[in-house]
């Protein structure tokens, strides 16, 4: 029981330490901004959820007889959703390293 109250403890203290803002580029218009690590927490959250949406309702294509190009534009949906997390990965990766060094 005690390993399990100290992992929560010990990544709200991870998330209490890295609460700086940091400034990356908007995936979408590539304009900087500065966000806090929650807030783009919370965006790649939004995305995994949206992801999750479309491939519930390509799961569920052949039940409702849906047309060629919906599918289409459903996976392009998907496409974006993945490619808008990839580059939310992609351009915290360097400033995470760099944090890491500074500690």
């Amino acid at each position: 029981m005690n390993s399990n109250q100290n992992g929560p403890s010990a990544s709200a203290s991870y998330v209490l330490k890295s609460g700086h803002d940091l400034s990356i580029p908007c995936p979408l218009c590539k304009g900087r901004r500065a966000l806090k690590l929650g807030d783009i927490d919370e965006a790649i959250t939004e995305r995994l959820s949206g992801m999750r949406g479309v491939t519930d309702l390509l799961i569920d294509v052949p039940m409702i007889d849906a047309e060629q190009g919906s599918v289409a534009q459903a996976a392009y949906v998907l496409r974006g959703l993945i490619d808008e997390v990839v580059e939310m990965y992609r351009v915290m990766s360097p400033g995470v390293g760099q944090r890491m060094q500074e500690q």
